[in-house]
């Protein structure tokens, strides 16, 4: 006769055997600097006891964040600045996730510890999260159904994911050739100087985003002013040298977004010395007007929330015409 013990010992071992690893892209970009809030797959089904494990395929930072019966959904950030400690703090499972309370990854980053993170799911029905950074634009569905439904298997799935890839790859480059092209023209003025216009970022429905400066490269004269324009959560910041300020401070006992990120400092006009920052662009019709110094040579600036996600920008500066 087989003991209790041994045949508990046999079901877990079942268990354990059928359980599955499902994993989920969360974000996804390129060299070309494409940024796709989305999860990949959106929607993915899978049984009890299998685990998914979010793993981050872009440059930018989001969260992965379950938050049943929070309304409206979490923010990273409280009245924009203030960092929400519970949110970007990863959830430690001590168990499988039953959906009754709030789990979070925490924020996430490509390349670093934090880039990934699992879940072990227990109880049948549909678990709704997103990222508490970009919002209901980037939200997914696990859907935990009984053994007795037949869903893909994880190979499919990432069969599924790779399909999405290069569907998706063949329509950003179109993407791209039109955010090649989307600036405005120069401006010439009465007294030889002109005015050239960079746009801060692109943006295509349903998700496509290219964190750029459009053009990239762009020819003055000191004298000359530069506007850019189209911007959200984006800088213009000169470092001349030096280390980008970090994302983060404390500032009065709190944990907030730096306010070296969002403040202007250095002025209006574009030099070599010291750090020139024009502030946050919180606001698409916001623009930004900067007016080229006595300089020479080529002087570059980035996106401070994006500097990890290489957004920069040139100006190679000629010297006056005689």
């Amino acid at each position: 006769m087989i003991a209790p013990i041994q045949i508990a010992l046999v079901l877990l071992l079942a268990a354990a055997v059928q359980a599955k690893k499902y994993t989920v892209w969360v974000g996804y970009g390129n060299d070309q600097r494409l940024n796709i809030n989305a999860m990949i797959p959106p929607a993915l089904q899978i049984h009890p006891s299998d685990t998914v494990l979010f793993k981050i395929k872009s440059t930018d930072v989001h969260t992965v964040t379950f938050a049943p019966g929070v309304k409206p959904f979490p923010d990273a950030f409280i009245n924009g600045v203030i960092i929400n400690v519970p949110i970007v703090t990863p959830t430690v499972f001590t168990g499988p996730y039953n959906g009754s309370t709030l789990a979070t990854s925490g924020l996430m980053q490509k390349g670093t510890e934090t880039e990934k993170w699992e879940v072990t799911f227990s109880t049948v029905g549909n678990f709704l999260y997103g990222c508490a950074i970009h919002g209901i634009m980037q939200n997914g569905t696990i859907s935990v159904v009984p053994e007795t439904v037949e869903i893909p298997s994880p190979g499919k799935v990432r069969a599924e994911i790779l399909k999405w890839v290069a569907k998706t790859e063949k329509q950003a480059k179109d993407v791209l050739k039109r955010a090649q092209m989307s600036y405005k023209p120069a401006e010439d003025h009465e007294d030889g100087t002109k005015t050239v216009f960079v746009r801060m970022g692109y943006f295509e429905p349903p998700y496509f985003e290219y964190l750029g400066f459009f053009p990239r490269k762009v020819k003055v004269h000191p004298g000359d002013k530069v506007q850019w324009y189209g911007a959200f959560f984006h800088t213009v910041s000169f470092l001349n040298g030096g280390a980008p300020p970090s994302l983060v401070a404390f500032v009065n006992g709190k944990l907030q977004l730096n306010p070296a990120i969002y403040t202007p400092t250095g002025g209006l006009t574009i030099t070599r010395t010291g750090f020139i920052n024009g502030g946050l662009f919180t606001n698409p019709v916001t623009t930004l007007t900067m007016t080229v110094g006595d300089i020479e040579g080529p002087i570059e600036y980035t996106c401070l929330p994006h500097y990890t996600s290489e957004m920069r920008g040139i100006l190679n500066v000629k010297p006056k015409s005689t």
